[in-house]
């Protein structure tokens, strides 16, 4: 059984007992599972995506834990984008303390199963009136039921540690149509920090203030909240990486990928020794970014064996679930870890914080030119449109990738004036993000014509699990173009 972000909390909890221990260690928020009032009522209730929430985390994050506690962790990365697709984001109404009628429902002390209850006076409101839900827990759980009977939902957390939320009928929901004064609606994200400087520079383009209406520009710690919104369809335009959007589009979500931006992203640093070769590793614990079916792990392993170097001598380390970058990044300055792979910023960001122990060792640029010497450089991500934005505003999308252009070519040509617009978004000094800058390979590429790369890149990303009949099956995404 393999559990999903559907699989009720209950039914997962009956088969497998041992994973209330295991999502007790993951959040403190999860304590409730050890009262039989909370197990009693809203775990009848609960998806496991509503228990990613309740926790805080991310739904992938939970899922990679349970799922490789049974054994089943495998089975999960076979069932993506499944692992990613979350409950859509709640939006906040301006007018939530309007309401002309609040009626209080408070399950607190509640041990029956007051669902029945809480359903029959939330069908009885009206326009302007509101049921203000009282808990001691994020009611997550009921979400979903919500959704699917029409109602808006939002909840406030008080300081008393009381949970608030406000539940009314649903109103007319706008559209991605231009508004009155023409500009469209347009939600923006990144996968990584790489996007930063870019990011800043478009949104202060006069062409784009002037076209888009720029209602939320989000750049993601957790890469699988960035796939979500991709699923959902929530993000208009998203920096994202390559691989998973190519299984996105093979799983049938309509996305284009008309630009690559970003190459040769991945290094191995070290601290303490240098490393020249995949030898020098020995002996040392690689501590790599996501998990070892991700584009981090698969491309050194391919590469390990390419020049004769086998991979399974050598130690790869990933986190719980699995490694996050920042993370990674932090253990190297510390010392704590002397082997690490990381792509930018958080590459130049080690290098620059960890002083002169520090190492670029293995760059994984220098090594694909090597090994594929008529495909260019190692593709990595790319500028990412949803199909319906594309389809709708065609002329708004070759803009937005007209002025991506121009943003880029700033940034490399005033890479200290970049740093010093970027480094209070990115949290560093500014000599450090113009370290980054200046290291990170940012080249602006239209994907059609760099197809072969895309190709080869995409045919070992996939290694043996990918056929190429799945490859073909992902190049349409990178056909549309910038010309009418």
């Amino acid at each position: 059984m393999v559990i999903t972000g559907r699989t009720k909390l209950k039914d997962a909890l009956e088969t497998y007992p041992q994973l209330k221990e295991v999502l007790l260690q993951l959040s403190p928020k999860f304590k409730r599972l050890e009262q039989s009032r909370f197990l009693n009522t809203v775990a009848q209730q609960a998806s496991f995506s509503d228990v990613a929430r309740m926790g805080g985390l991310s739904l992938c994050s939970v899922l990679h834990a349970v799922n490789r506690a049974i054994g089943q962790e495998e089975a999960l990365m076979e069932s993506f984008p499944d692992c990613i697709k979350e409950t859509a984001p709640v939006s906040f109404p301006h007018h939530a303390r309007s309401f002309q009628r609040v009626i209080p429902f408070d399950i607190r002390e509640r041990s029956d199963y007051f669902l029945p209850d809480l359903t029959r006076q939330i069908e009885q409101l009206h326009s302007g009136e509101a049921v203000k839900l009282l808990s001691d827990f994020e009611p997550t759980p009921f979400q979903n039921m919500l959704d699917e009977m029409g109602y808006e939902y939002f909840t406030e957390w008080t300081e008393s540690e009381l949970f608030e939320t406000y539940i009314y009928p649903r109103e007319a929901e706008g559209t991605t149509a231009p508004r009155a004064d023409g500009k469209i609606p347009l939600v923006l994200q990144s996968a990584t920090p790489i996007a930063y400087p870019v990011l800043l520079r478009l949104l202060e383009s006069e062409a784009i203030q002037a076209q888009f209406e720029i209602v939320e520009s989000k750049v993601w710690r957790e890469t699988e909240k960035h796939l979500a919104w991709i699923v959902n369809g929530k993000a208009d335009i998203s920096f994202s990486a390559v691989m998973s959007s190519a299984k996105l589009y093979r799983k049938g979500i309509d996305i284009r990928m008309p630009v690559i931006l970003v190459w040769d992203n991945f290094k191995i640093l070290t601290r303490g020794y240098e490393a020249r070769r995949f030898e020098d590793l020995r002996g040392h614990k690689i501590h790599t970014p996501l998990y070892k079916n991700a584009p981090p792990a698969i491309v050194t392993r391919y590469m390990m064996q390419k020049f004769q170097c086998n991979p399974d001598e050598f130690e790869f380390v990933f986190g719980s679930p699995f490694g996050r970058p920042d993370e990674i990044k932090d253990c190297f300055v510390a010392g704590e870890c002397d082997t690490v792979i990381l792509r930018e910023p958080e590459a130049s960001f080690a290098l620059y914080e960890a002083g002169p122990e520090a190492h670029t060792s293995i760059d994984y640029g220098a090594l694909w030119a090597k090994l594929h010497p008529g495909s260019g450089k190692l593709p990595n991500a790319g500028l990412l449109f949803k199909g319906e934005f594309v389809d709708a505003h065609p002329e708004a999308a070759r803009l937005f990738i007209a002025e991506t252009r121009k943003a880029l070519a700033w940034v490399q040509a005033h890479p200290q004036e970049a740093a010093e617009r970027s480094a209070a978004a990115m949290g560093k000094p500014a000599p450090e993000v113009e370290s980054f800058i200046r290291r990170a390979t940012l080249d602006f590429e239209m994907a059609a014509k760099v197809k072969p790369e895309l190709e080869t890149y995409l045919t070992v990303v996939g290694g043996a699990k990918v056929s190429p009949a799945a490859i073909q099956k992902s190049m349409p995404m990178f056909d549309w173009e910038i010309a009418p």
